[in-house]
């Protein structure tokens, strides 16, 4: 019995070692070294930095010592992360710190958030000294920060993350609130307006009718003169040319108006002669980048035939910075589970990679049926659901 166990055991970890090799090899194409100090985690959008501290040979209570030790550690550590995120690489040719380097602000606004980045790790090494090693996601505060650098300083990112506290949530509820009352105010006075207009023509209209009843009285022939008599004729004649042309102008108006609404109301549909888009179920993308020699990057491109086909123009920034412009996967099943590409993705093989390792090319059916849904409203790509498999 004892020897069916030893055999069953062994049977066991014959069978584990034969994937091992590939868990081991999955991890290290997801774990990216940037310095000596430190490395970014593609599969989970995060940086990880490591730093040693020493305390000070004068204190000799070991417990303040360690405290003091592990203080140095954090400090150091967080000065590593900082040199990390700034080594990420945004795609093929560039790295976060060509984007940041000329710019003090946004250095000084990633050494505030490195300030809170966690601890995940301290360990006492020899002579009193402490490893530390801290993490921070690239998403959120840091997120923002980084789709700023990326996308320049024209870059929208106003409503992007919402508050932390409730006094912040809040303020901005009261500021948006204020925001709509003075666009529903602009709109009252516009209507407002708009029935002053109305009332105005229809004193002209009752006006006139009241002067076209009226106008056999107001010439009576044995007191006036012919003279005279031709002059309030030419009067009138006048009067009734420039109520002709304000009638001529509220029925144009009134015509404009009703189409206008009719517009408003109506769903759109493409003009006679041009056929509409067509409509595509998918929720996402999964592109299939094994084999290429792909490596991930913050901003990674989709090219067919040097044209690039996401990110495009209509991407929306928020969600850039809620979850990167891609997500990472090296194993296909998980790929096709993740929440971020919906219940029916389109997936594709990537062909290879573009202008370095960092960005992928695909083949013409993909690139074809991607403009398509980019010229619908609200896509899935302008949402940044993409996952990539490498």
């Amino acid at each position: 019995m004892k020897n069916i166990a030893t055999i069953v055991a062994m049977a066991f970890l014959c069978f584990g070692c034969l994937f091992l090799p590939g868990t081991i090899h999955a991890a290290d194409r997801a774990l990216e070294q940037i310095t000596e100090y430190g490395f970014i985690d593609w599969l989970n959008q995060k940086v990880y930095a490591t730093g040693v501290g020493i305390a000070p040979q004068d204190k000799h209570n070991q417990t303040q010592a360690k405290t003091l030790a592990f203080r140095a550690a954090v400090v150091v550590a967080q000065r590593n992360l900082l040199e990390v995120i700034k080594g990420v690489y945004i795609d093929s040719q560039t790295r976060l710190e060509n984007r940041i380097v000329s710019d003090d602000r946004i250095i000084s606004k990633i050494k505030g958030i490195v300030r809170f980045s966690q601890v995940v790790d301290s360990q006492a090494i020899e002579d009193g000294a402490v490893r530390v090693t801290v993490s921070m996601p690239l998403s959120g505060k840091m997120g923002e920060v980084v789709v700023h650098a990326i996308e320049g300083p024209g870059a929208r990112l106003s409503e992007s993350i919402p508050p932390a506290n409730v006094t912040d949530r809040l303020q901005q509820l009261e500021h948006r609130v204020s925001v709509l009352e003075n666009k529903l105010s602009r709109l009252n006075q516009i209507s407002a307006q708009q029935q002053s207009l109305i009332q105005l023509f229809a004193y002209l209209v009752e006006t006139r009718h009241h002067h076209d009843h009226r106008r056999s009285g107001l010439m009576p022939v044995d007191l006036t003169s012919g003279n005279q008599t031709e002059i309030l004729a030419h009067q009138l004649h006048q009067q009734e040319k420039q109520m002709a042309s304000l009638y001529s102008r509220l029925n144009e108006l009134s015509r404009r108006l009703e189409k206008l609404e009719q517009n408003a109301q109506a769903p759109s549909t493409p003009p006679v002669g041009q056929p509409s888009a067509p409509k595509h179920p998918y929720t996402g993308l999964i592109v299939d980048a094994r084999d290429t020699g792909f490596r991930p990057s913050l901003r990674p491109g989709l090219y067919h035939l040097g044209e690039l086909i996401y990110p495009g123009d209509n991407l929306n920034l928020p969600d850039a910075i809620r979850g990167g412009y891609v997500r990472y996967y090296t194993d296909r099943f998980q790929a096709q589970q993740s929440d971020r590409i919906g219940s029916l993705p389109y997936a594709t093989k990537a062909t290879g990679t573009h202008a370095g390792n960092r960005s992928l090319a695909l083949d013409a059916d993909a690139a074809s049926t991607l403009r398509a849904i980019q010229s619908q409203p609200q896509n899935f790509l302008s949402q940044c659901r993409v996952v990539i498999i490498f």
